[in-house]
């Protein structure tokens, strides 16, 4: 007997070996499937409903116990906790066709299923109030005095009581306009996460002019008063930053008004080197580093680059500005004045 012949003579022999090993329940094997097999001819419907789910299931509506992946189809949407609403054996027709589109069953008992839910929908005000009193206790980033936050936006919130804890959980926008990740927590103690858009101000030192001054007016602490004042732009904290603790280096660009609360647009740095002057020019040449005098043809602050003339001839010289009469064309040493400039060290 040839091979095909043996192999065609034995399956008489595996076919019952390999159902054997199959399941037969028509249950499981949809189970397997992903979709429900056919449903049971005759669905008694309740008269009423009570879920703490948004969704409802066969299962619920049902008087009797159904096939498992009959009973998990979802049939209605539940409406908002604590409301009702009911619906009739077509919607639940419509909706089951629509799932689970084969055979259809009947459907006995109640010709209509009132559905209730439980819980409540946390209200927007109260949410935003409680979202501002959390976020209120988090920490005030250094420099400023106090915080305040305003809630722009909340999602629709559920709970299953009236007891519900707020925690936040991501990093706060800096200042300004921002969303922050926070977690709800109910009565049953399963944290749900959410975003909500919420605005930060700081209440922070600030300066004011005492009075008017004109354009080209070298600021010094004479000529300013501190205030505190509530900001929420990222300028204005950027300007807080810039101008420390105590004023001076700074320059006004145009007329400025008594009263008027700086900003860095307002103004410019005071010039360390004036276009004229005589400055001290720090020179590397290889391993030498040497000090001599030259002339400035230009003027600018800390960092900025001038042109400078030696002692050796008319060429000019591209420098930075070191300090006020000071240059160098050295980015070592620049850089080593920069790591040092707030201890008061000099060559």
């Amino acid at each position: 007997m040839t091979s095909f012949g043996r192999t065609m003579a034995s399956l008489p022999l595996l076919v019952p070996l390999a159902l054997g090993c199959l399941p037969l329940d028509a249950g499981a094997i949809q189970d397997a499937l992903g979709r429900p097999a056919s449903g049971p001819s005759v669905v008694e419907l309740r008269a009423s409903v009570r879920t703490s789910s948004a969704r409802v299931r066969l299962a619920d509506v049902s008087v009797h116990p159904l096939p498992a992946a009959w009973a998990k189809l979802v049939v209605a949407d539940a409406p908002a906790p604590g409301r009702a609403n009911e619906v009739s054996r077509a919607y639940l027709r419509r909706r089951l066709s629509a799932v689970a589109p084969g055979r259809m069953p009947n459907f006995a008992g109640a010709w209509s299923v009132k559905i209730a839910r439980t819980g409540r929908a946390v209200p927007d005000a109260e949410l935003r109030a409680r979202i501002e009193s959390v976020l209120a206790d988090q920490p005030i980033p250094e420099g400023a005095h106090d915080q305040r936050f305003k809630t722009l936006s909340v999602p629709s919130l559920n709970v299953g009581t009236g007891q519900y804890v707020l925690r936040v959980v991501g990093p706060l926008p800096r200042i300004g306009q921002g969303s922050v990740r926070m977690e709800i927590i109910d009565q049953g103690g399963r944290p749900r996460p959410f975003h909500a858009g919420v605005r930060r101000s700081l209440l922070i030192d600030t300066f004011e002019l005492v009075r008017a001054v004109d354009p080209n007016v070298d600021l010094t602490e004479v000529h300013v008063r501190k205030a505190r004042n509530w900001i929420e732009r990222a300028g204005d904290w950027a300007d807080h930053e810039r101008f420390g603790a105590t004023f001076g280096g700074w320059t006004t660009r145009r007329a400025l008004e008594a009263g008027r609360r700086l900003r860095s647009q307002d103004l410019r740095p005071t010039p360390l080197v004036r276009r004229g002057e005589l400055v001290e020019w720090i020179v590397r040449r290889g391993d030498l580093r040497v000090s001599m005098e030259a002339i400035s043809r230009g003027e600018g602050g800390r960092g900025d680059w001038i042109y400078v003339r030696g002692p050796f001839g008319p060429r000019s010289h591209r420098v930075r500005v070191l300090d006020r009469g000071r240059v160098t064309d050295d980015p070592t040493f620049m850089n080593e004045q920069g790591k040092h400039a707030g201890r008061g060290s000099s060559l």
